[in-house]
């Protein structure tokens, strides 16, 4: 297995629209678009990076800084390629490019039973400190409460 990384520029937009559609089940309504990934890649201070594994492209991470604050957008990994430590590293980078870019903490949004990155998550010691209800909005109209946490810079692994 070989993993390998590299900015994600405006001309990713078909790769990461597809990527976001593999990662994100429209059941729950959590998946942008690739012309609103690439819209926000235009933004100052903003920036994304994908993972490869071997050849194939396996996820992205997408990110915006505003004063001393990151915002972790999304983090988004193929499902044939979860479980294999893509998301850890794309966090982990993550957490690198947001401390280089001048950020003290990172805050993201998450979909309340997404247990799956609430793991993620809680393994670089981001914590819950807020609740926006009816966040997201399924493909059937169900609502789901985000959870609003946070980490301060850097990242620190959690102890197990």
């Amino acid at each position: 297995m070989n993993l390998s990384f590299r900015m994600a520029e405006p001309d990713d937009v078909e790769l990461l629209d597809a990527l976001a559609r593999m990662a994100f089940d429209p059941r729950f309504g959590e998946g942008w678009s690739g012309a609103q990934i690439v819209a926000t890649l235009m933004q100052p201070r903003s920036w994304g990076e994908i993972a490869f594994l071997d050849d194939d492209a396996a996820g992205f991470s997408l990110l915006r800084a505003v004063a001393d604050e990151v915002e972790l957008l999304l983090v988004a990994v193929s499902p044939e390629a979860r479980s294999q430590g893509i998301g850890k590293a794309l966090l982990g980078r993550a957490g690198h490019d947001a401390l280089r870019a001048g950020g003290r903490i990172m805050h993201l949004e998450m979909r309340e039973n997404n247990e799956g990155a609430r793991q993620l998550y809680e393994y670089f010691s981001f914590s819950a400190v807020g609740r926006r209800r009816a966040y997201y909005c399924g493909g059937n109209g169900e609502r789901f409460d985000a959870i609003t946490m946070q980490s301060s810079l850097p990242l620190k692994y959690a102890a197990n």
